[in-house]
């Protein structure tokens, strides 16, 4: 008998001892909402930062160093030529070695209306398209002497050849 008293009075001790212990709370199962997507334009100061740049900031370090070595000199920056889709920040660069034709590279920050008059201008121009790496769509002139790339941060890159668009890099 003694026995079943202590076992009882361990239940109820037990038993007073749970009931003040209080339930965890529900973990929070709400979704949030899914991360939205946006055009990045840059600011006034971007723009004016930009517009101090090189020829030789707008390729890769060694496609710079390719082209130096092959006795092309780089020229200044200059606006986008009036035969191609032009864009209000942005630049065109010519690398030239005074013999053959020059390797022309650029690389704007462009609106999306901008890069729909874009397309909307290639497209009547015969030129093709095909899926660039990251969503990117690449154009190509019909004679494949010139490329566009146009991106979803709103990034304009421009080259002689695919290869050469691909090579240039947003301005620091």
């Amino acid at each position: 008998m003694t026995r079943l008293v202590t076992v009882l009075t361990s239940l109820a001790v037990g038993a007073a001892l749970l009931s003040g212990c209080t339930a965890q709370p529900e973990p929070d199962t709400s979704e949030s909402p899914a991360p939205t997507r946006t055009l990045a334009l840059p600011s006034e100061n971007d723009i004016a930062e930009y517009h101090d740049v090189s020829c030789a900031d707008l390729i890769t370090a060694d496609l710079a160093r390719t082209l130096n070595t092959g006795g092309f000199e780089a020229g200044e920056p200059q606006p986008w030529p009036a035969d191609e889709p032009t864009f209000a920040d942005g630049q065109i660069c010519e690398w030239s070695d005074g013999t053959s034709e020059p390797e022309l590279f650029g690389w704007a920050r462009a609106t999306p209306d901008e890069i729909e008059a874009a397309q909307t201008h290639l497209d009547g121009e015969g030129w093709s398209t095909e899926q660039g790496e990251a969503e990117a769509v690449v154009y190509l002139a019909p004679d494949a002497d010139r490329a566009f790339i146009f991106d979803l941060n709103g990034e304009v890159h421009y080259g002689s050849t695919l290869d050469g668009a691909k090579s240039v890099t947003p301005p620091a």
